[in-house]
């Protein structure tokens, strides 16, 4: 088997706190681009989009880059433009110019939802990836309506049914959030909120909480107030799309373009622009706007004009610097006060470059879910047909009960705590299932999917003998053995016989699996072909004792007789005179089949094959 099964397999799995892989690729800016499959992320230089402010971008499950737009442009993942991919009817200069949500109940449509920053309307169109060789394009579904009369705001959230989805807009001059539920049946009519102060301008990000309970809205008032109204927050009731309960964060003198929430919800990031170049944070645990106002506090300035703010998949906060080589990063989102730990040099983009914006996601992709505390460890999880694993609990939740499923295992289920020796006989791929219970009567479930993978043993080697050379039929690697011992350097595929016994061929395939076939081979060496020397078996077949007989080669020396099995085992030896030319042997408490009689001497080694029956 593969070294690997020697190792010990820890499989902690739980629910994900990271973000789901939809968000991995990012493409923003001025050709910028990176990948969160590291962490810091990966500098990516194939982003074809320039762009001043919002972009999305969509990855699938694996996060594998499906494509990414601007709001007018679509380029897939080779950074094509997709056919019928221009004209869309987002901005260069609108917020969130775009956003990517995947069609609910579809593996291959998307919506691309797009605003504007001169006509205030809001559009959407469908990306089809099963055209284009998987590349995807724009079908017929184009710049169709969604609303009129919206601000450069453009968010969504999951429903909570878990399946849906709500994109909100804002409407622009009034007090109005527009949410619309995406399903599988496609885009509702509007579930229109008047909660809050009347929006005086387009610009500035609308944001959720990960959670989708509460969303925070950048005003962008007018230059020249003293105390600005720029920050709204709202409570938001994802089952009904409504919003309510209005709060508004006053600011001195200084405007926000960009807003976050940290991933726990529980604090608010914003950049003061323009011409301040600096990130605060307010604190919104204790639910009371005077106190969440006191709260606020710099935690940092930005190289340039700060730009919007989102949260990445390695659950940091990510901070755009208009016209910099350097995306700033707040390390430690979910910290109070300075431990947020801002760095303005967080990530070099270079040869791309940051402007306003950063790709629009899906708020719910980052939402923290609370791990499972059932864990379980394995010593493999590749296995040959035929071998077993041994599982052991490592769950948090001080378990008294455990229910074991083990799909295509034998056994197929356990109480025991630490169940060993489930073993598989049939290749296949199958999952593992564990429910803890502790003493108060609170289980807990892990499952995992394709867990143990099985691989089928390969067909027993096929040995050729020519002469003394043995041949096994082709495998990947072999180990020639004698009476069940290995021979060392004996790996390749045909193997010189230097002396009789039982050879056992074992082959092995890409995985690791083996399997094997033997054979008894009797050497007769160039003395033993000498016309002198003659040796007799009487009867032959037998049914219990022979008469063995010699001529006189063996004449005034001693002589050892052996009784080998087919496999090569000694089943009898006795020292004779060689004068004597006959002995006898009993074999009546031995089992029928066929055997070797050996007589030697210190030169001569004379061999005669005995079939014994009952």
């Amino acid at each position: 088997m593969k070294k690997t099964l020697l190792f010990l397999f820890l499989a902690l799995f739980f629910l994900s706190a990271q973000a789901q892989k939809e968000t991995w690729k990012w493409y923003f800016g001025y050709t910028a681009a990176m990948d969160f499959v590291t962490s810091p992320p990966t500098i990516l230089n194939d982003c074809a989009m320039y762009q001043f402010e919002g972009s999305s971008s969509i990855s699938d499950s694996a996060g594998n880059l499906l494509f990414y737009t601007d709001g007018t442009t679509v380029w897939d993942k080779n950074s094509n433009i997709m056919p019928n991919g221009t004209g869309l009817l987002g901005d260069l200069s609108s917020t969130q110019a775009a956003l990517i949500v995947q069609y609910p109940g579809s593996d291959s449509l998307y919506y691309i939802f797009t605003t504007n920053s001169g006509y205030y309307f809001a559009h959407y169109s469908i990306v089809d990836m099963s055209l284009n060789g998987g590349l995807g394009d724009v079908g017929a579904v184009k710049n169709q309506i969604l609303t009129t009369n919206s601000a450069e705001k453009l968010k969504a959230v999951k429903h909570a049914n878990g399946t849906d989805y709500w994109v909100v807009v804002h409407q622009i001059y009034n007090d109005k959030f527009v949410a619309f539920q995406v399903s599988a049946s496609g885009i509702s009519s509007a579930y229109v909120s008047s909660v809050g102060i009347t929006l005086p301008n387009v610009i500035g990000q609308l944001q959720f909480a990960p959670d989708g309970s509460k969303a925070a809205m950048a005003t962008y008032v007018n230059p020249g107030c003293t105390e600005c109204e720029t920050i709204q927050l709202v409570d938001f009731d994802n089952s009904t799309g409504y919003f309510s309960n209005a709060q508004v964060i006053t600011t001195p003198h200084w405007q926000t373009y960009g807003l976050e929430f940290s991933p726990n919800g529980k604090l608010l990031y914003g950049g003061a622009n323009p011409g301040y170049d600096q990130v605060w944070q307010w604190d919104l645990s204790s639910g009371n706007i005077d106190t969440i106002i006191a709260s606020q506090l710099q935690v940092g300035t930005t190289l340039g004009d700060a730009g919007s703010l989102q949260l990445a998949p390695d659950g940091k906060i990510y901070v755009a610097q208009t016209g910099s080589y350097y995306v700033g990063v707040i390390n430690n989102p979910d910290s109070v006060g300075t431990a947020c730990d801002w760095n303005a040099y967080g990530v070099n983009v270079s040869p791309g470059q940051s402007q306003l914006g950063l790709p629009n996601f899906v708020a719910s992709y980052f939402i923290e879910e609370p791990e499972n505390p059932v864990a379980i460890i394995a010593n493999t999880t590749e296995v040959c047909k035929k071998f077993c694993v041994n599982f052991t609990d490592a769950s948090s939740n001080d378990p008294v009960v455990w229910q074991w499923t083990f799909e295509g295992g034998s056994p197929p289920a356990s109480d025991e705590q630490n169940p060993g020796d489930v073993c598989y006989n049939l290749a296949g791929v199958y999952d593992v299932t564990l429910i803890t219970t502790d003493v108060n009567g609170n289980s807990d479930t892990l499952s995992l999917p394709d867990y143990i993978t099985v691989f089928e043993t390969p067909p027993f080697p096929v040995i050729t003998q020519n002469g003394y050379t043995l041949t096994s039929s082709p495998a990947l690697a072999y180990q020639w053995q004698l009476n069940s011992v290995d021979i060392p350097g004996a790996t390749n595929q045909s193997y010189d016989v230097l002396q009789s016994g039982y050879y056992t061929v074992l082959i092995f395939d890409e995985n690791g699996c083996v399997n094997s076939s033997g054979l008894f081979v009797q050497i007769v060496g160039i003395d033993e072909t000498s016309h002198e020397i003659t040796l007799s078996l009487f009867p032959n077949p037998s049914t219990g004792a022979i008469t063995i007989r010699w001529n006189a080669f063996a004449d005034g020396q001693n002589l050892q007789i052996d009784l080998l099995n087919a496999i090569g085992q000694l089943n009898r030896t006795t020292q004779v005179s060689g004068s004597a030319h006959e002995t006898e042997m009993d074999l009546s408490d031995l089992p029928a089949g066929i055997y070797f009689v050996q007589l030697k001497t210190d030169h001569v080694v004379a061999s005669q094959k005995l079939c014994l029956t009952r």
